[in-house]
């Protein structure tokens, strides 16, 4: 088994968002990484020993999938802060298919801003693209592996509360999302979606 290894992400200050906040959430997803390696390692253990163990295998084993979204959803939203906001090209595919679909970048920001509004409690906001039919869509789901979508993840936004109670009441939570989609580097999110 290949270890996991927590990356690094070179995050400037954020208006809205605390650097506490961002600290205290880059170590809540190193803990997703420590996790995972953790359950990897119980499992290949069990798998050595003499005996029925598949019942401790089988738990360990339905764990994975929310260790393993927990560090590649984060990594995909602190990876779409590094580097500073910056513009989406709307000559790019993605800013054409913004255009399209949105009619404007701001009503793509509008979609999303409107779907964290609208959900009840925690999870993330998503925004995948299905090359199949070149649409975006965007959804929230509550745990990271719940109802999430198998297409190429181009935003992931987290809802929890720990990505914003430091500096935001939940009643307040819009002024995270805002702060959030503000900061993020869309010549990042190109570049994912350029590559799907």
């Amino acid at each position: 088994m290949q270890e996991y290894q927590p990356k690094t992400f070179a995050i400037p200050t954020i208006d809205g968002i605390s650097e506490k906040t961002i600290e205290t959430h880059l170590a809540l997803y190193q803990g997703y990484v420590t996790n995972l390696n953790t359950h990897y390692q119980k499992i290949k253990d069990l798998c050595a020993q003499e005996g029925d163990m598949m019942a401790a295998v089988s738990a360990l084993t339905r764990r994975i999938p929310f260790e393993l979204a927990g560090v590649i959803n984060h990594e995909q939203y602190f990876g779409a802060l590094e580097g500073g906001a910056k513009s989406l090209d709307s000559s790019g595919a993605l800013g054409v298919l913004v255009q399209k679909q949105f009619g404007s970048f701001d009503g793509f920001i509008g979609a999303i801003q409107q779907t964290a509004a609208v959900m009840r409690g925690i999870g993330w906001v998503m925004v995948v693209y299905d090359s199949t039919r070149k649409t975006l869509h965007i959804y929230w789901t509550v745990d990271h592996e719940l109802g999430a979508v198998s297409l190429p993840t181009i935003v992931a936004l987290d809802m929890w509360e720990h990505s914003y109670m430091l500096d935001h009441p939940p009643s307040e939570k819009g002024k995270y999302v805002e702060a959030y989609l503000r900061a993020i580097n869309w010549q990042y999110v190109a570049q994912r979606f350029d590559s799907c």
